[in-house]
């Protein structure tokens, strides 16, 4: 099909536009980037209160499947994903069993999901069944398509075994992704410590437990020249300590999600699970310490860290109720709202956090909107705004911290490999294969 957005504005940094234009597309590749196309072969889609960016990349999702599909699949993570803006999706390793072999990874690269909604993209575990103890098998599981290699949920505890991992990562030539968090320090209660420990009386766990790992693996980083990525920063240690990395030009990149920028320890005073996470939600220093690192351009990428669970679980007491919340479906208009809106940062490095950057770290070729590229594009309205309801969800988890909030620059149109899959709610080319037409 043909299909033209009518005056939307473009930012690409690539092509360094970022102004109102048409864009037409053609048999899934971008043919035309200007003004005032006409073409009545197309299907024309109103832009005129929308910005068109390269195709958004979450490189932290937990979509459950195999073995907790109750929680979440790739077939309803991927719709939830392309709901949210995103053409590509990283799903961690902590199933049941884990993505530690390569005949899982193969099974999730070669998923239906991946081509019906946006490309799910699986990375496999860094050491066998997620138990920290020996090396998984890197090598094979990089063959089968595993896009990088991550504990994710866990951390490497033994500095030897981390060492020996990034020595073989460089084999693969995959980024290694690393929660960092030392368990000797984290009382696993998921609350800061701090006013929230103190006013609630629940041991907490101290941004220690998150920097001295760091610190430990950008030494080790530095002298294996292995290409390490961290996931969800939370604190000002760490990125005191990820800046000083980056200056020194060790190989490091860092991920930081839209909770921990907009939320605080504050709110997990009333011990409401729904914002527990791990890790937990710190200091307003920190989250300070968080936007300054985003402006400057120390952190490199926003992650959703999709952890949905079901009501069951998360509705238990804050102690016992698992960390982690659905946030594919909020992450663009929470950042658009609170970030772009208030001029703390603009398009361009809106584009560079969920788009531009995640590509980089993954070592795959970077989206943008110009003449002879496949269609990759994610369009957000900026002109309504919406209120967050989780009822309506395409995750099977329907619960949200952000309830209520009105938020500006949900996704409007995306388009996947050239193919319009999202559009204003629905997925086209989910009802046109449900009726026999490809």
């Amino acid at each position: 099909m043909k299909y033209l957005l009518k005056k939307g504005t473009v930012v690409c940094p690539i092509t360094c536009k970022e102004s109102e234009l048409d864009v037409l597309i053609d048999n899934g590749m971008i043919v035309r980037v200007e003004k005032g196309i006409s073409d009545k072969k197309a299907l024309a889609l109103d832009a005129s209160q929308c910005i068109v960016m390269p195709g958004f990349i979450d490189l932290h999702a937990h979509l459950r499947e195999p073995g907790e599909e109750e929680k979440e699949t790739l077939y309803t993570g991927a719709k939830a994903a392309l709901a949210g803006g995103f053409v590509r999706v990283v799903c961690m390793p902590n199933t049941e069993p884990p993505l530690s072999t390569s005949f899982l990874i193969k099974a999730v690269a070669q998923s239906d999901a991946s081509s019906l909604f946006c490309r799910v993209l699986p990375t496999g575990s860094l050491s066998k069944n997620r138990e920290g103890k020996e090396i998984a098998e890197l090598n094979l599981m990089a063959k089968a398509g595993a896009v990088a290699f991550s504990d994710d949920g866990s951390s490497i505890q033994s500095a030897g075994l981390m060492r020996s991992l990034m020595l073989y990562s460089l084999t693969t030539k995959k980024p290694l992704f690393l929660h960092e968090e030392d368990v000797n320090l984290s009382p696993q209660t998921c609350i800061h410590e701090g006013k929230a420990s103190f006013v609630t009386g629940v041991e907490g766990t101290p941004s220690s437990a998150e920097a001295v790992m760091i610190a430990r693996d950008i030494l080790l980083a530095e002298e294996t020249g292995a290409r390490v990525h961290f996931q969800h920063l939370s604190s000002k240690e760490s990125i005191t300590l990820l800046r000083n990395a980056k200056k020194k030009g060790i190989q490091v990149t860092a991920e930081v999600t839209p909770h921990h920028l907009v939320l605080t320890e504050d709110e997990t005073v009333s011990l409401n699970p729904l914002f527990k996470v791990n890790p937990p939600l710190r200091s307003t220093e920190d989250r300070n310490a968080l936007e300054e690192a985003l402006v400057e351009g120390v952190i490199d990428v926003i992650a959703t860290d999709h952890a949905p669970h079901t009501k069951e679980e998360k509705t238990r007491e804050f102690e016992l109720a698992p960390p982690g919340i659905a946030g594919l479906e909020t992450a663009l208009p929470l950042l658009y709202t609170y970030f772009v809106e208030k001029k703390i940062i603009d398009l361009r490095r809106l584009v560079e956090v969920f788009s531009i950057n995640p590509a980089k770290v993954l070592g795959k070729k970077v989206f943008a909107i110009r003449e002879g590229e496949r269609a990759e594009l994610t369009v957000i309205n900026t002109a309504e705004s919406r209120k967050v309801n989780p009822e309506k969800f395409f995750s099977k988890s329907k619960l949200s911290p952000f309830q209520g909030f009105e938020l500006y620059g949900w996704p409007e149109y995306v388009f996947v490999e050239g193919e319009l899959r999202f559009l204003k709610g629905d997925f086209p080319l989910e009802e046109r294969r449900s009726k026999g037409v490809d």
